[in-house]
């Protein structure tokens, strides 16, 4: 993570959004030296979104499983697909 002050919000933006484009890394904005807020580019926000939403999916599923709802197999969820298709 790199650290950069307020001020190049205001002074320099490009010092600001060119290495977060760059790296993907976030950068810690700093007010009187202490942590303010962190920016990082839109496209790693995006995939950091895709990731906790993929990870949400993945949770639900299994506390699915764990209250004992049904699971089934990778050759019964086949099947279950092919006749679904074939009723369509």
């Amino acid at each position: 993570m790199f650290v950069r002050p307020s001020s190049a919000l205001r002074n320099d933006y490009t010092l600001i959004s060119s290495p977060a484009k760059k790296t993907g890394e976030s950068i810690c904005i700093t007010n009187k030296g202490e942590g303010d807020g962190v920016f990082v580019s839109t496209e790693t926000c995006e995939e950091c979104e895709k990731k906790y939403l993929h990870r949400d999916k993945i949770y639900l599923a299994e506390f699915s499983r764990l209250n004992g709802d049904p699971v089934f197999t990778q050759a019964e969820l086949d099947e279950k697909m092919k006749t679904l298709f074939r009723n369509c």
